[in-house]
């Protein structure tokens, strides 16, 4: 079976190098096999703090895994884990599924809460498509998530709760050192709101290949429901 499942990853056939630079949509395409990203990690939104990024690292052409480190500094983090399976390229599209488990063992933190839940786990499951526009110099792409999180006590969270998210992206390639990438989408803003927030903006992406880093993204989201603007940061490495 596992030699099944390794012959699978490998044979998916590798295409010509997309221009596609994300802003709030995830990349279908997955790290290089042997390389590092800094990135959202599958399932995840431009909602999430730049530090909780995943490190990931790419197992196979289509296949990464990841995990992200800030949370092994946290006392009630469990385990945290994520990975992401390019299923389809071409000249000009890419689509990937992804998944990632945070585990929380919240009893550490709300001791002082009756009967505080001791296992709090958010799941994601994504969805994402590129597409480089041909002839052109511009791309776009689509990310669909769904988050769904369990608690195995309700004293002050719901037990069970599912929320979809969605972002589209579109952009182009300026010149060989830079692209710029404008996005919307709605997003879940943190673990306790009844509702998505809707959001738009912009990232500029330095492609210039550097010592230790590549693809270098710096961006803007405006929440319009907060009022308030998000700053984003990822990096090939």
């Amino acid at each position: 079976m596992i030699k099944i499942l390794c012959l699978l990853f490998l044979s998916v056939k590798s295409f010509a190098t997309s221009i596609y630079h994300p802003h709030v949509t995830i990349a279908a395409k997955t790290v290089n096999k042997g390389s590092f990203s800094y990135q959202l990690a599958p399932g995840a939104s431009v909602t999430h703090n730049v530090f909780i990024n995943s490190l990931s690292y790419g197992v196979f052409e289509s296949l990464e895994i990841g995990t992200i480190p800030i949370f092994y500094f946290d006392k009630i983090h469990r385990y945290n884990y994520n990975f992401k399976y390019n299923f389809y390229k071409s000249n000009n599209l890419s689509l990937s599924v992804g998944f990632s488990s945070i585990s929380f063992d919240l009893s550490k933190e709300y001791s002082i809460v009756d009967n505080p839940p001791t296992d709090y786990k958010i799941n994601f499951i994504s969805f994402s498509m590129n597409y480089d526009i041909p002839k052109t110099t511009y791309y776009t792409g689509f990310t669909f998530n769904r988050v769904s999180s369990y608690a195995n006590k309700s004293a002050f969270l719901n037990t069970y709760e599912v929320n979809d998210e969605w972002a589209i992206d579109i952009g182009k390639k300026i010149n060989n050192k830079y692209s710029l990438t404008l996005g919307v989408g709605e997003h879940k803003i943190g673990i306790t709101r009844p509702k998505n927030s809707f959001g738009v903006g912009a990232s500029l992406i330095l492609t210039k290949k550097f010592s230790y880093f590549s693809n270098l993204a710096i961006g803007i989201q405006y929440l319009t429901d907060e009022k308030s603007a998000l700053y984003l940061f990822s990096a090939d490495l």
